[in-house]
């Protein structure tokens, strides 16, 4: 794992940390540098019927620690990549390849999506890891296996530092206006706020 949110085979409730169902989680802007395993004192999580959150209530490719991180505590494992999507190269670190929030509109179903960010990497192609491709993960409500994925390799990182997946890019620009999506999933980007995502170098196939 390069960096999870949320636990495969645990399925949070209602008001229950981790569960961002009509809502979104978004990283707390220290965090600098990917978990293996979810750490809930990471996020803020809004959503359910206490805090719920529509579309007006997301921001895709804005995070309060874009392009200034804390140094403490400071990135140990830089980020993988390559300038050219088709050169990609392999290495025994990972990539600083951070998810910063997952979103879960209570107004627009279709305008879910996850955002990662990287700290080093704007306007690069994500590379591998460990010679293995590097996917984006769904897991759904009590499974421990993976119910889908999307492979990040060779796909560009804005010059903005982020790389936004989507369930639909018509419903995503239509919701968010300038902002961009940069791949597609409707399978995998469909989570209702009890799922787990993580970036890994695994996949389903």
């Amino acid at each position: 794992m390069i960096d999870v949110f949320g636990t495969p085979g645990a399925q949070p409730g209602l008001g229950q940390t981790g569960n961002f169902d009509d809502g979104k989680a978004v990283r707390k802007e220290y965090v600098s540098v990917g978990k293996s395993v979810f750490d809930e004192t990471e996020w803020d999580v809004y959503g359910d019927s206490a805090t719920p959150q529509n579309v007006a209530d997301m921001d895709p490719r804005v995070w309060a620690g874009a392009g200034s991180f804390p140094t403490s505590p400071a990135p140990t494992a830089p980020l993988l990549i390559t300038s050219s999507p088709s050169a990609l190269t392999t290495s025994v670190d990972g990539p600083n390849l951070l998810i910063t929030e997952v979103a879960d509109p209570k107004d627009s179903y279709q305008s879910r999506f996850v955002e990662l960010y990287s700290n080093n990497g704007a306007g690069q192609a994500v590379g591998q890891y460990n010679g293995k491709d590097v996917y984006l993960t769904l897991t759904s409500n009590t499974n421990v296996d993976f119910n889908g994925s999307v492979l990040l390799t060779g796909t560009a990182i804005g010059s903005d530092g982020f790389l936004v997946l989507c369930s639909s890019t018509s419903v995503f620009s239509t919701s968010y206006g300038t902002s961009s999506c940069d791949l597609a999933s409707s399978s995998v980007i469909n989570s209702n706020g009890d799922d787990s995502y993580a970036v890994s170098c695994c996949k389903v196939s």
